[in-house]
């Protein structure tokens, strides 16, 4: 049987006790996609159970549905908060899965952009029609 050491064995008292992984915001970034995962929960079954009712409707029902302002705000809520937690997940994977430090800094910067390219067409989307 062989001994495997774990990261946290290399970490220095200090870190250990801050809960600092190698990123050091390993705590910061856990409660960020906690906290946006728990504001994703109403608001996703929020917007299905809005599609579903919407789903017998046509274009002018969605539209008129849009224009109710707190409906755009709740569906602006829920692509920032989207693409945000998604934004924090990609980063873990990235960080977990590519070696070479310069490709991981590429990728994150590059999912960065088109997040925020998704969500801002998004909300031009949202506001045109609620607008």
């Amino acid at each position: 049987m062989t001994c495997h050491s774990s990261k946290r064995d290399f970490q220095s008292p200090d870190a250990r006790v801050q809960g600092l992984g190698s990123a050091h915001t390993g705590v910061h970034h856990w409660w960020m996609q906690r906290l946006s995962a728990i504001a994703l929960t109403p608001l996703s079954l929020w917007v299905v159970y809005s599609l579903v009712d919407l789903s017998q409707g046509g274009y002018d029902a969605a539209q008129q549905w849009v224009s109710v302002p707190s409906h755009a705000i709740a569906l602006i809520l829920f692509l920032v908060a989207a693409g945000y937690h998604s934004y924090l997940g990609m980063q873990v994977i990235f960080d977990d899965y590519i070696r070479c430090a310069a490709l991981r800094l590429f990728k994150k910067i590059a999912f960065f952009f088109c997040i925020c390219i998704a969500v801002t067409m998004g909300i031009f989307a949202i506001l045109s029609q609620a607008l």
